[in-house]
């Protein structure tokens, strides 16, 4: 029941990466209301929450938690560690740099390189974290002035000539946003601010709102970015 009401925006999004073949390849940094990705990626995972909510020894979790914080590297599921809110968010833009330095090279088509997609809520963006991580990917996603390029030209690599980005941190960050930080209303949260608007702060940010019950809108949001 914690991620009752905002399926939506779980779904919506996966299915994006399903439809775009980087499914698999992709990552993914839940909060603990996107418990559907278990759902979503079919029976296995839902007997893999299962368990861990037994506190089975055989469970990702290895018996130590009965809760929501687990994951598995190796099903590129970003391990939720620890209930603070937004903590994931700098470790998910961490692993997209990686994925940009380790695989990015070895896929030919474009189309076919993976992404990061992090998910919090309304009362996480308030976080330092979450800022510290928005700010890092904005920093490593800025292009080259030429007379940067002119001086670390030797030391680029095939995928930084071709984005003219020394670094680069393809993730996407998705605020469930439903007006409450558990029981902190937006008026006293934030000040009612938009959200999504905040990415004009950042270089190299687009942002963009959707209504989160209209999975076919989070669907065509996530696939643009």
């Amino acid at each position: 029941l914690l991620s009752e009401g905002q399926e939506h925006v779980t779904v919506g999004a996966l299915f994006a990466l399903e439809e775009l073949g980087i499914g698999d390849r992709s990552w993914i940094g839940l909060s603990h209301r996107d418990q559907a990705v278990f759902t979503w990626k079919g029976p296995e995972f839902e007997f893999e929450l299962i368990k861990n909510h037994l506190m089975k020894q055989t469970s990702w979790g290895k018996g130590r938690d009965g809760n929501i914080h687990l994951g598995s590297r190796e099903h590129r599921i970003i391990p939720f560690g620890v209930s603070h809110m937004g903590a994931n968010v700098p470790v998910a833009v961490g692993v997209s740099e990686a994925l940009r330095e380790v695989e990015w090279p070895t896929i030919a088509d474009k189309a076919l390189r993976p992404v990061t997609l992090v998910f919090f809520g309304d009362g996480a963006a308030q976080q330092g974290c979450v800022h510290e991580g928005m700010n890092w990917a904005a920093a490593s996603n800025a292009e080259l002035e030429e007379h940067e390029r002119e001086k670390v030209e030797p030391f680029l690599d095939e995928i930084s000539r071709e984005t003219n980005r020394l670094r680069g941190a393809p993730v996407v960050f998705i605020i469930n946003d439903n007006e409450y930080a558990i029981t902190t209303r937006a008026r006293d949260e934030h000040g009612r601010s938009h959200l999504a608007r905040r990415a004009d702060g950042y270089a190299n940010m687009v942002g963009m709102d959707v209504f989160e019950h209209e999975p076919v809108a989070v669907y065509h949001a996530v696939r643009h970015a």
